[in-house]
């Protein structure tokens, strides 16, 4: 089981510490975007590149729920996170509990998950967690090794 406890927080810290957690040594870093002033540096240029090669990005939801589609979803993102550091070795959740946190948890949707397509294959994929309507969280963005260097995850975000 894993908790978030904001490091300056004393009070949290001792709580946690004494129902048996401890530090794993990731500390996660904030960011903000305010989507209405940001700039998009080359954004055109993936864009026109995209147009040549096949790639292309569509939500989940133009895409569809397909079974047979998310099983290769959930590889591609398996493999994904194999790649994210991490003091524990990845590993894969099983699809049913994988589907049900993608399309149901709270702050999830079809809508909210981005998918980068070769040939109707994913290849990889942004999914945000809303937590208001104004505020939502970058859960994972991610693309296959062998899509990598080309910009994707920057068209992704």
């Amino acid at each position: 089981m894993y908790g978030n406890v904001v490091s300056s927080d004393e009070h949290s810290l001792g709580f946690v510490e004494r129902r048996g957690f401890r530090p794993d040594g990731r500390i996660g870093k904030m960011s903000r975007l305010t989507v209405a002033e940001a700039e998009e540096p080359g954004s055109s240029v993936i864009e026109d590149a995209f147009a040549t090669s096949g790639i292309e990005i569509r939500t989940l939801s133009q895409i569809g729920l397909d079974d047979e589609f998310l099983h290769r979803l959930h590889s591609v993102e398996h493999e994904i996170g194999k790649d994210i550091p991490s003091s524990e070795e990845w590993a894969q959740t099983p699809y049913d509990l994988w589907k049900k946190w993608l399309l149901e948890a709270p702050g999830h949707s079809p809508e909210h998950v981005w998918i980068a397509l070769a040939a109707d294959n994913p290849i990889g994929m942004a999914a945000l967690e809303l937590s208001s309507e104004t505020v939502a969280f970058n859960v994972l963005t991610g693309v296959d090794r062998a899509y990598r260097a080309r910009g994707i995850a920057c068209a992704l975000k």
